[in-house]
């Protein structure tokens, strides 16, 4: 963002933002791959050890809940200013709808409160920041993530796990006041994650129902 602020004012500022224009478009899309032979001193795997991709098909993240956060918070600091001024899209807008759905399915409501899953290395009093869903239900125009925006206000309420990733201005400024929030209640009550080996299944989406996760 800074980069992008000062864009005619260094000649370096272009390198910057030319090196993270490419690094996001290889992070969303890497499909898989190996650590080739390296100098011993640089390498921190050993050679041919398999990384898989970042997102399976169905867009589950390898690292859970808690991590895709701040993957999606911090590009989107970056993506969203960068369209502005170039008119390009870098963030993969298929993919970011089944993030969402990534999202919804490994949460759950309890009592006034949204909660996810503590797959991987996420804690179990964890909800997906708002800066990251005030700007998806603003980006795809998706009410079910509005709706769960708005049942995460209580979570306002409590110490945040990460505050380093919470940035309420950006809530503000990305949250569309014109999208109404809509009860997922429609959705399919069974959602498989099998790049990642995530499942869930649930009796619907209310306070009283129930979600195995």
């Amino acid at each position: 963002m800074g980069a992008l602020a000062v864009w005619d004012e260094r000649a370096v500022t272009k390198r910057w933002v030319k090196l993270a224009r490419d690094v996001f478009e290889w992070f969303y899309r890497f499909e898989g791959g190996t650590v080739p032979k390296m100098d011993p001193e640089l390498a921190l795997e050993p050679e041919g050890t398999y990384h898989p991709p970042n997102f399976d098909l169905e867009g589950g993240y390898c690292e859970g809940l808690m991590y895709v956060d701040a993957v999606l918070a911090d590009s989107f600091f970056f993506t969203e200013p960068y369209r502005r001024k170039f008119g390009e899209e870098i963030l993969p807008l298929d993919l970011m709808h089944k993030i969402s759905q990534f999202i919804l399915y490994n949460s759950v409501r309890l009592q006034d409160r949204m909660r996810v899953v503590n797959f991987d290395d996420t804690r179990s009093n964890w909800a997906t920041s708002p800066v990251v869903t005030a700007f998806l239900a603003n980006k795809l125009l998706d009410e079910r993530l509005q709706w769960y925006l708005h049942w995460t206000e209580e979570n306002f309420n409590e110490p945040s796990p990460v505050p380093f990733h919470e940035y309420p201005a950006f809530t503000f400024i990305w949250y569309d006041p014109n999208l109404e929030p809509r009860d997922p209640g429609g959705a399919a009550p069974v959602k498989v994650f099998p790049g990642i080996g995530w499942a869930s299944i649930r009796s619907g989406w209310g306070t009283d129902d129930v979600m195995l996760g």
